[in-house]
């Protein structure tokens, strides 16, 4: 299965980013997938600035509105996560061509 988001987005956004305890998120998260885990987990990371950057002539989302120390959060957050467990993290810049960050994606997920 492949899925764009999962419960690590839960505890970057809401635990990280908006500062609910973030064990509480954890337990609940596996009571609600049977503590199931991804094989693998992919973060394409930029920092906030440049990803703020590429958003041009779109309209902001709920999460785009908050402000970039909101974003700031949420990021050290998911690198935090991915030090974590850096056995199931993929952390590729995202500043790189997306040509190149195929090909990291394709060697890690061909190797599982």
């Amino acid at each position: 299965m492949i899925c764009d988001r999962y419960t690590d987005s839960t505890v970057a956004y809401q635990g990280y980013g908006r500062g609910i305890d973030i064990e509480t998120i954890k337990n609940i998260n596996d009571m609600a997938t049977g503590d199931r885990k991804p094989d693998l987990t992919v973060l394409l990371d930029i920092p906030v600035n440049d990803g703020f950057a590429r958003k041009t002539g779109q309209e902001p989302d709920r999460f785009e509105k908050e402000a970039k120390a909101f974003h700031q959060k949420v990021r050290k957050g998911y690198l935090r996560l991915a030090a974590e467990e850096p056995q199931r993290w993929l952390v590729i810049d995202a500043r790189l061509s997306k040509e190149t960050i195929k090909q990291i994606i394709w060697k890690k997920v061909s190797s599982c």
